[in-house]
């Protein structure tokens, strides 16, 4: 950061490319499973729901 850019201002511009990501609910996604596959170019991961209420990546 600049010494000229307020630090509010580089805040508010972090904020506001944070409102730009797209946001998906779990639920959504699982639909009622625990875990889903999800197919990124050739490579497949899986999505797990633990007992623990924790959402686990894996390849």
């Amino acid at each position: 950061m600049s010494s000229s850019q307020p630090a509010n201002e580089s805040a508010n511009t972090k904020a506001n490319a944070s409102s730009r990501v797209r946001t998906l609910d779990s639920q959504s996604i699982l639909a009622g499973q625990t875990q889903v596959r999800i197919q990124h170019g050739d490579i497949q991961y899986r999505l797990c729901l633990t007992k623990e209420n924790k959402l686990i990546l894996t390849k």
